[in-house]
């Protein structure tokens, strides 16, 4: 599993409904570069409502890369790539990594 620690900030949506996304377990996709997309499970205990714009801090583990997916991706993460949270093709949000380690 790879575990990580990103910053994070959810773009606002073009249908301004809300003031954030308001959950205590999420697990988006996040795009790696080549096309690579992996659910994370977002680790937050101090943030239960993410507000539009803001950024935060969390933990966001993978437990879908192992082994053979680690292989894959280990040459091309890289301290502060930007990875992308999406939905299908949309563009959510956005994380740059700061801390990763494959336990």
């Amino acid at each position: 599993m790879l575990k990580t620690e990103l910053e994070i900030v959810f773009f606002q949506p073009k249908e301004n409904v809300c003031d954030g996304i308001q959950a205590t377990n999420l697990r988006p996709p996040f795009r790696f570069c080549d096309g690579y997309s992996f659910s994370g499970f977002i680790e937050s205990k101090r943030h239960i409502q993410f507000i539009y714009g803001e950024h935060y801090n969390v933990n966001v583990n993978f437990p879908t890369i192992e082994s053979e997916a680690y292989e894959v991706i280990k040459d091309i993460l890289s301290f502060n790539m930007i990875l992308i949270i999406h939905i299908g093709s949309e563009e959510i949000g956005k994380g740059k990594l700061l801390k990763y380690e494959y336990v």
